[in-house]
């Protein structure tokens, strides 16, 4: 499970993609096939997005291999955290 802080993080990301395409929330999620109120969630950190959903932000944003790597790599579960519970 990703920490409040790369949700956020990830939640920057995706706005800020959505904004280079300069789309508002409703438009991302009609691309993605995805409600609206998920990309709000998945935008304001307040929600660890699915990997369907992922998938679909990525299409719809056309977030290229590497950059979708990184962004995965921001919200991976911090093992040393999850080894100490």
């Amino acid at each position: 499970m990703a920490t409040p802080r790369q949700l956020a993080l990830l939640g920057q990301r995706i706005r800020k993609a959505r904004a280079a395409k300069g789309w508002n929330q409703r438009q991302l999620a009609e691309a993605a096939k995805i409600d609206k109120a998920v990309i709000s969630r998945v935008e304001s950190g307040s929600r660890e997005p699915s990997l369907p959903t992922l998938h679909k932000l990525r299409d719809a944003l056309a977030i290229d291999d590497d950059t979708w790597v990184g962004w995965l790599d921001a919200i991976k579960p911090d093992t040393a955290s999850a080894a100490a519970s």
